[in-house]
């Protein structure tokens, strides 16, 4: 017959449970779930428990037992104490952006069903019991979403997950750390999941941003002679949300000095481009000039620094001057023939691979 006792032990130590005899049984099998142990009675129809306080749910079971063997028992749910707090809540945090998400806890042991409790902005959709739930967004500006687990002793303590639609930081910023000898670059970030807007500035004197505002890469223009110096590329995010990340900067060099670019002859010559170019060993200029004349050739790399200072003697008619940058490192570098005088009379850059 059934086993009477209470089912709902919620807050107790002790408990008793009991059936009818059985015609010819001799003894009596119990079983108790793990936290509950048989106090006194085992054996007998009739048995006393001490209830743990790890004890959550179980069955409580008895067979009646004689030399023949053993008649496969009844069964009781007891319900101990309120279940425990779900062990992890799963789900996207930052839902700027998103209609819909779903959200679940690990089932726990003794729950019949879960509470959840969300922020404004948030509904459920469809079944709200479960340790699973989708819901709609729209207009969440702020708060977070939280689940507790239920049986007849009550709820366990809440789960949290910290909600956000705060702006993600974007990446580092890739592109030249230093522009010298150029005019234009261009900058990016890995684009960010979800809609946003990519805010740029410079903090490059001369410099702006010709293309790609708002977008995740951009294209810069600056002017071809100024100051050696030093600024920053910056670049933040804005989501839909109105949430702006913080900035994210890369540190750049530009030194349009006038090393490279300032072409001013003060004789009839013709030079000739460099050769090769880009160079591995050595490069040539070839001077048409309408004089005798001595000329000294210098090389700058791009950080402004003098690497080579050497004077020729041209004659008049052709002429051709070779440099040797074999031991340099590979990279740009900028080259200008000088007179007598220190006039720069041509500027060029040559590339060493």
């Amino acid at each position: 017959g059934a086993i009477s006792g209470p089912a709902v032990a919620c807050g107790m130590t002790t408990a008793s449970y009991s059936i009818a005899s059985v015609f010819g049984a001799t003894s009596y099998a119990w079983t108790v779930p793990s936290g509950m142990t048989v106090a006194t009675g085992a054996g007998t129809d009739s048995i006393t428990v001490t209830i743990g306080p790890s004890f959550v749910t179980g069955q409580v079971k008895v067979s009646a037992v004689n030399a023949c063997g053993n008649i496969p028992g009844v069964e009781l749910t007891v319900v101990g104490r309120a279940p425990n707090t779900p062990v992890s809540l799963s789900g996207p945090t930052n839902i700027c952006g998103l209609a819909t998400a779903t959200y679940t806890v690990p089932s726990v042991l003794g729950a019949s069903r879960y509470f959840w409790t969300l922020p404004a902005g948030m509904t459920i959709n469809g079944a709200a019991g479960g340790n699973s739930i989708n819901v709609n967004i729209s207009g969440y500006t702020t708060g977070n979403i939280s689940v507790v687990s239920h049986d007849t002793c009550g709820n366990s303590l809440p789960r949290t997950l910290i909600l956000t639609a705060v702006a993600v930081q974007p990446g580092a910023i890739t592109g030249p750390t230093s522009i010298c000898g150029v005019t234009t670059a261009s900058y990016s970030v890995v684009a960010l999941s979800g809609s946003y807007t990519y805010n740029w500035s410079l903090t490059l004197t001369g410099w702006s941003i010709t293309s790609g505002q708002g977008t995740n890469s951009i294209t810069v223009s600056g002017p071809a002679t100024g100051t050696s110096s030093s600024g920053l590329v910056r670049v933040s995010a804005t989501n839909t949300c109105g949430s702006t990340s913080a900035l994210r900067t890369m540190a750049v060099t530009y030194c349009h000095d006038g090393i490279a670019m300032n072409n001013t002859e003060t004789n009839s010559n013709t030079f000739s481009n460099i050769y090769p170019n880009p160079a591995t060993s050595e490069f040539t200029i070839d001077v048409t000039s309408d004089v005798d004349k001595d000329v000294t050739v210098e090389v700058y790399d791009v950080l402004g620094n003098l690497v080579i200072n050497s004077k020729h003697q041209l004659v008049a008619g052709t002429n051709t001057m070779k440099t040797n940058i074999e031991e340099f490192k590979n990279g740009m570098y900028f080259v200008r023939l000088l007179d007598v005088d220190s006039n720069v009379i041509h500027s060029q850059t040559v590339i060493k691979q």
